[in-house]
């Protein structure tokens, strides 16, 4: 899963074989937070981040909405 941003020490990745609707990974260690790239919405957390962490993830993810979307569609056609 090639990663295509950092937030801090947070990877944001896009797997290639990976499922709609079209969303991103977000890893660090043992947590994994999965956002829907419609509309932005948390699918899936595997561990509690603080709201710092969160809300830069988030802003990060939402002020690159569009070229992550572009990433899925050339990812998944």
């Amino acid at each position: 899963m090639p990663v295509i941003f950092k937030i801090d020490r947070f990877k944001v990745s896009i797997h290639a074989d990976d499922h709609a609707p079209p969303h991103v990974h977000v890893n660090y260690k043992d947590i994994e937070i999965v956002v829907d790239l419609r509309n932005l919405a948390i699918m899936h957390m595997t561990k509690k981040v603080s709201r710092g962490d969160l809300r830069a993830i988030m802003a990060a993810i939402k002020s690159r909405q569009a070229q992550f979307l572009d990433s899925w569609e050339n990812s998944h056609g």
